[in-house]
């Protein structure tokens, strides 16, 4: 196994469920350490779960929708002093609801418009 000088690093975004939790997963089970984030707690538990699969973790607990938030992710990414070999800038919002019959589109575009403007202000500050 590589140590953590020679492991990739990889940020990923959302990772505490999903999708996002399978794309951690699959960084981990490649030899890479991760950095992953979520606005819950369950990302401490999900950490766990890449841990068992032999990468170096570190958790961050933010909003992605909000200035505060990106900023934190974004200083912590800088604290690792490693470059980030791989990012998946995928955090989620939800709308709850039948998508197709109770889901007002508007509340879907004004959440997404939100979450991936803040998003696209941290890849921006990244590279």
């Amino acid at each position: 196994m590589n140590s953590s000088l020679t492991r990739p690093l990889a940020v990923v975004t959302g990772a505490s469920n999903g999708i996002r939790y399978e794309l951690a997963k699959q960084f981990a089970q490649n030899g890479f350490d991760l950095l992953v984030t979520a606005t819950g707690p369950s990302i401490n538990e999900a950490a766990e779960a890449f841990e068992a699969l032999g990468a170096k973790v570190e958790t961050v607990q933010a909003d992605l929708a909000t200035d505060d938030g990106v900023e934190t992710l974004y200083n912590q990414i800088k604290a690792t002093n490693r470059p980030v070999d791989a990012i998946a800038i995928n955090a989620g919002v939800g709308v709850g609801g039948d998508f197709a019959r109770e889901t007002e589109l508007t509340a879907v575009f004004c959440k997404v418009g939100i979450a991936h403007q803040y998003l696209k202000c941290l890849s921006h500050k990244l590279f």
